[in-house]
């Protein structure tokens, strides 16, 4: 089950789609939404840049406009998560932080089961229009799930599992059984090898293991393609979510869900569900 969500909070529709997506699932499983805000202190200060001699007045008082700039924002931005919450009756609570919003995310994302991301983020100061890096690094150094969403909200009704028995793809798989178990999703799981025999093998071991949490509706799809050559054609506008492994940490060799999760970011108008 999932208990514990976390929504990091900018100013974008990205987000706003977020803490929809987080209500939706919080509603399924009982579970509590904690909506945070960073002030990224470091940004502002960075952003104000060097001072002349006799100028120190001037760049305080421009620090703290851009500083009540940034927590107007903010505050707009926590308005609009406590009234999407309240108007569906779910657990929430604010929390407000202050430092590099990748270094926040990824240390309070460790006491929770989820996290909810848009696929760009904005929690740049100087950029407003020009997304950031922080979904980058995040990805790059979580240890639990991560559930990335695009500017439009898509209902989730069809599921796309790209899965190759590899320790990544293995943890978002355990963590989609978590999330699906009480939706009721249609589920296929595609297997890219030329070993036939362990494609055997892992679609009797799968089929038990969706079966022990409950999950029943699952197709099972080998193929011997590369998942990135057949996936507009055959997949992507069929499903509404997409799980798959992120290999990006510290790899040496590029396997191909790697290149499917970058691919599927940069096309943008699908959620994804990463294990990393």
């Amino acid at each position: 089950m999932i208990k514990r969500i976390l929504v990091p909070l900018d100013s974008s529709k990205y987000t706003e789609n977020a803490i929809k997506y987080a209500i939706m699932i919080a509603k399924k499983h009982n579970a509590s939404i904690t909506g945070m805000t960073i002030l990224d202190i470091t940004a502002i200060e960075e952003s104000v840049g060097s001072v002349p001699l006799g100028g120190i007045y001037w760049a305080e008082k421009l620090e703290e406009a851009k500083i009540g700039e940034v927590n107007n924002n903010l505050s707009l931005a926590e308005k609009k998560f406590t009234e999407l919450c309240m108007n569906d009756n779910v657990n929430y609570n604010l929390e407000e932080s202050k430092g590099i919003p990748s270094d926040w995310i990824l240390k309070k994302a460790k006491f929770y089961d989820l996290v909810l991301m848009g696929m760009r983020t904005y929690f740049e100061l100087e950029n407003p229009d020009k997304a950031g890096d922080t979904i980058k690094k995040v990805l790059n150094h979580s240890v639990i799930p991560i559930l990335v969403v695009p500017e439009n909200y898509v209902d989730i009704q069809n599921v796309l599992i790209a899965y190759d028995g590899s320790m990544q793809a293995t943890r978002a798989l355990h963590g989609f059984v978590r999330l699906a178990r009480v939706l009721n999703f249609n589920v296929k799981l595609v297997n890219s090898t030329s070993d036939k025999k362990y494609a055997e093998f892992l679609r009797t071991n799968l089929k038990e293991f969706f079966e022990a949490y409950g999950i029943k509706n699952v197709e099972f799809i080998h193929t011997e393609e590369n998942i990135i050559d057949i996936i507009d054609d055959k997949f992507y506008g069929k499903n509404d979510l997409f799980v798959i492994g992120a290999h990006s940490k510290n790899a040496v060799k590029e396997f191909f869900i790697g290149s499917l999760t970058r691919y599927l970011i940069d096309k943008n108008d699908k959620p994804i569900f990463l294990g990393l």
